[in-house]
């Protein structure tokens, strides 16, 4: 007889992360809570970040899986989760970038609160970014804990902070814990959106149509370095137009599904307008940066 799946089911998408995966599988294996498992997903890694888990996996082989595509190659952030969130039936989910890292009473909390509050679909708490270079070096700069500007230690029903995260970037939650059922609710990920702001996508989702719980702990630490996706968005000058792409979904998606919130719209249109801007700034920087090469 099979024995029942694990309560919660850690989410590790990777590609070529070799350098930090280790760290962060770490502070997952550091947790006060044992009824989990962590499904990491390759994403045709080219490195050698199958063999470091496949190593880690023969260290602690009840705790961790390692899959793939079925064809090897890299299909994308989204759809990557998507084939994460297939492949397991815990209740309860997490998304952790290969990257980050856990503090080692988060998943007991998360897993409380969400058992406290069984209105509640999802929950986070404000994270602590911590910078360092791409192999997980220290740098100079102090963690600093996330400022969300908003009331904690509550429920915030639909549309929750949508309007604020839309508004401002740097409220955006990260690795918030839900239930897989919501995640099923709302369609999950966009596979459309393959890398850059799919999180926002699948945020304002779950936002605009569950209740989650805010937090006032802190149980995700945020890496900030040279290597990551959002890093390289910025130095190809390109991020604008990843943002432009979000904030057409979402007025397209308020729209399909009729969805009326006077200070969210108001919110999204002059977002795109100061989006139209910014993507100008950035193709002068292309042209720029284009002749400074030839």
């Amino acid at each position: 007889m099979s024995s029942p799946p694990a309560k919660v089911t850690i989410i590790m998408i990777v590609h070529n992360g070799s350098l930090l995966i280790e760290e962060s599988i770490r502070s997952v294996l550091d947790q006060d809570f044992d009824d989990y498992e962590l499904l990491v997903v390759d994403d045709g890694s080219t490195d050698d970040t199958v063999g470091i888990v496949e190593s880690m996996i023969r260290e602690h082989p009840n705790h961790i899986r390692c899959m793939s595509h079925p064809d090897g190659r890299n299909h994308g952030m989204s759809a990557t989760r998507k084939l994460g969130v297939e492949s397991c039936s815990s209740p309860l989910i997490i998304f952790l970038d290969h990257d980050d890292l856990m503090t080692p009473s988060a998943l007991t909390q998360m897993v409380q609160r969400l058992d406290d509050h069984p209105e509640a679909m999802a929950t986070f708490g404000p994270n602590q970014r911590f910078w360092t270079d791409d192999q997980g070096k220290k740098g100079t700069q102090e963690a600093q804990a996330q400022f969300m500007g908003l009331d904690l230690d509550r429920i915030a029903a639909p549309p929750g902070i949508t309007a604020l995260f839309l508004s401002n970037s740097s409220s955006v939650p990260i690795s918030p814990m839900m239930r897989r059922s919501a995640y099923l609710d709302v369609g999950g990920y966009e596979q459309a959106f393959k890398g850059m702001y799919e999180d926002q996508v699948f945020l304002a989702k779950l936002f605009l149509e569950k209740s989650v719980y805010i937090d006032a702990r802190t149980w995700i630490r945020y890496r900030q370095h040279d290597g990551s996706c959002v890093a390289g968005s910025f130095k190809r000058s390109n991020n604008a137009y990843y943002r432009h792409r979000f904030l057409k979904w979402l007025r397209n998606h308020l729209s399909s599904h009729d969805i009326r919130n006077a200070q969210l719209s108001s919110i999204l249109e002059s977002q795109l307008l100061l989006n139209r801007s910014l993507r100008r700034r950035e193709r002068w920087r292309r042209v720029l940066k284009l002749w400074q090469g030839s």
